[in-house]
């Protein structure tokens, strides 16, 4: 009798492991797919940020010289004011 209960706690003991390690399997696999994900995501965000910072520095320039041509323009104006 206490033989055979120990053979069914045994039993029920690998049972439970089994179902831990595919459990553990399981969680593995969706780390790893969580990590790829967060790591295309990093990716993502740092391929945006430096396409940011080179628009941000493009409109700088473009704005410097509509200023400056804006700057000639005017002084242009001034120059065919005084000829007249």
């Amino acid at each position: 009798m206490l033989l055979q209960e120990t053979k069914d706690d045994l039993a029920a003991a690998n049972v439970a492991i089994e179902e831990l390690q595919l459990d553990l399997l399981a969680t593995k696999n969706t780390l790893k797919e969580v990590v790829e994900q967060r790591d295309e995501k990093e990716a993502i965000v740092q391929a945006h940020a430096s396409t940011e910072e080179e628009l941000s520095s493009q409109a700088s320039r473009l704005l410097q010289t509509a200023h400056d041509t804006t700057d000639s323009l005017g002084k242009l104006y001034m120059k065919l004011d005084r000829k007249k």
